[in-house]
């Protein structure tokens, strides 16, 4: 059973000679979900009220089980936007309207699938496409012919998540940025890199407890040794202050004074 899995409905970026105009370069991605290859022969695309007739121009006339095939508007501008591309193309006449309509696939008369889809989801002129996620439609970057990722996708852009890791002994939880700002997919790192990892960030030697209180008991001793000394050192040079005063003191007391005369005292001249 085929089913609609990602629409291309409105490319308003490219190329400079692309850009502003999605005219040929629309396109719709199809999927065939059951567990036997689907014939087809009598596929027809239902869009605008018009069932349009497909032509195969690139892969087998059958799509395998579980794989996915695109149906065009213009096979020459669809290589040209991805011309890398290597899966089924099935070219068609229609264009997608960039509000919204309803489209569907038809074996004969037999209605496949269906949806109507419109620009409110997302998708529209930002470079992104429609695409059916876990049966839920969301806006994420196009990926023709290949399984949406519902893990960098619209949904998961603003929101952190968790990845769990598995550590001998024991789990981790490693919490990771928003997918929108991951250049690339995380690498999950094996239990015996993650342990090679811990083991050089531990230093190889940790001091045991006792020597670590002996380092810290001579430490405060050496440091009381020092303000000890300190102290005896300032009671030293304040005697030292002391006993110069003192004699300062006593030789200003005991200096032969001079004697002046007054008049009308008597006194004696000598003579040698």
């Amino acid at each position: 059973m085929l089913q609609i899995s990602e629409i291309m409905y409105d490319l308003k970026t490219g190329p400079p000679a692309q850009s502003g105009s999605d005219d040929g370069r629309e396109w719709v991605e199809i999927r065939n979900i059951s567990n036997e290859a689907f014939d087809l022969s009598d596929l027809k695309f239902f869009e605008d009220g018009i069932n349009h007739k497909i032509k195969i121009v690139q892969g087998d006339t059958k799509i395998l089980p579980q794989s996915y095939a695109i149906i065009v508007s213009s096979a020459e501008k669809f290589k040209i936007d991805h011309p890398n591309f290597q899966g089924s193309i099935l070219d068609s006449t229609f264009s997608l309207n960039n509000s919204g309509e309803l489209l569907a696939l038809k074996n004969g008369e037999v209605i496949l699938d269906q949806y109507f889809y419109n620009s409110g989801v997302g998708g529209a002129g930002d470079g992104k496409s429609l695409q059916k996620i876990n049966d839920v439609w969301l806006a994420s970057l196009p990926t023709p012919g290949t399984p949406a990722c519902n893990v960098y996708n619209q949904l998961a852009e603003d929101t952190a998540f968790l990845m769990d890791i598995a550590v001998a002994g024991g789990e981790n939880k490693i919490s990771l940025p928003p997918p929108s700002l991951l250049v690339s997919k995380p690498k999950i790192i094996s239990e015996k890199k993650i342990e090679v990892l811990s083991k050089s960030i531990v230093p190889k030697e940790i001091p045991p407890i006792d020597k670590i209180s002996v380092a810290t008991n001579n430490l405060t001793a050496n440091t009381t040794s020092i303000v000890l000394e300190n102290s005896n050192l300032y009671f030293y040079i304040g005697i030292l202050i002391f006993l110069i005063s003192v004699g300062i003191g006593a030789v200003y007391f005991i200096r032969p004074k001079k004697i002046f005369p007054k008049i009308g005292e008597d006194f004696e001249i000598s003579e040698e």
